[in-house]
C-alpha cells in the first residue's frame, strides 16, 4: 500500500510485484504518470487503473503511457477485480517461469553443444591415436614379413649352396605351389606361406649333406694320415 505516487514508486524500486491497482486522481502524480513510471521500473507487472471519472483523456494516458491492462470505473465490483488480480498473479507468474525455463534451455544447450564438442574433439584425438598405433602395427608387421623373408632366403641360400641341384629343386617347387594358390583364390598371405613352406620343404636335407661332408673330410685326414 502507499498513499500517493512517489511512494508507490519507492515500494516498486526495491519490491518485486505482480500487480499493481492504481487510482487515476491522485495528488503529486496522477495514476498515469505512475503507471509510466512503473513500468520503466517493473515492466513485467499487470498494472490496473481506477477512476471514478469517465475521462477519455485519461483513459487515453493510462492505456498509452501505463500500458495498463485493465482500465476499471468505480464503484467496482469486488469479485470481478479479485477474477482480475488473480489472473494478473497467475500471467505474471506465468511469464516468470516461461523466462525461466527458456533461460534453462539455453543453458542446457550450451552445455550440450560444449559437451558435444568436447566428445568430438576426444573421438578426434582418439582416432589420430588409433591412426597412429595402426601405422606402427602396419610398420612392425612390415618389418616381419621382411625378416621372414630375409630369413628364407638365407636359408634357401643355404640349401643351395650345399646342394645347387636341391636349391633349384625347391624354387621350381616354391613356384609351382604359388601358381597353385593363385588358381584356388587363396589370399596373398596363404599364397606366401605355401611358397614360403614349399621353397623350404627340403630343408632337412641339409642335416644329411652336412653329415656327408664332415664324413668326407674325416676320410680325407685320415687318408692323408697313413
Amino acid at each position: 500500500l502507499a498513499d500517493g505516487g512517489p511512494a508507490a514508486l519507492e515500494i516498486l524500486a526495491e519490491t518485486e510485484i505482480a500487480v499493481i491497482i492504481c487510482d487515476q486522481r491522485m495528488p503529486v502524480m496522477t495514476g498515469a504518470e505512475v503507471l509510466a513510471e512503473a513500468y520503466k521500473l517493473r515492466p513485467d507487472t499487470v498494472r490496473i487503473t481506477l477512476t471514478g471519472y469517465t475521462d477519455l483523456a485519461a483513459a487515453q494516458a493510462s492505456i498509452n503511457e501505463g500500458h495498463v491492462s485493465h482500465f476499471l470505473l468505480k464503484p467496482w465490483d469486488d469479485d470481478h477485480l479479485r477474477t482480475i488480480v488473480r489472473d494478473g498473479v497467475r500471467a505474471y507468474r506465468l511469464l516468470h517461469e516461461n523466462r525461466r525455463l527458456e533461460a534453462l534451455t539455453r543453458r542446457q544447450k550450451h552445455e550440450l553443444e560444449a559437451w558435444n564438442q568436447h566428445l568430438e574433439q576426444q573421438v578426434q584425438e582418439r582416432t589420430e591415436e588409433l591412426h597412429a598405433r595402426n601405422e606402427n602395427l602396419l610398420q612392425l608387421q612390415h618389418r616381419v614379413e621382411q625378416s621372414l623373408r630375409d630369413t628364407v632366403g638365407v636359408l634357401a641360400g643355404t640349401l643351395e649352396a650345399y646342394s645347387p641341384n636341391l636349391g633349384i629343386h625347391c624354387k621350381r617347387v616354391a613356384q609351382l605351389a604359388r601358381q597353385l594358390a593363385s588358381q584356388l583364390d587363396l589370399d596373398d598371405d596363404e599364397s606366401r606361406d605355401i611358397e614360403f613352406a614349399a621353397h623350404l620343404h627340403d630343408l632337412g636335407k641339409l642335416s644329411g649333406v652336412a653329415g656327408e661332408d664332415t664324413a668326407k673330410g674325416r676320410s680325407n685326414r685320415t687318408a692323408k694320415s697313413h
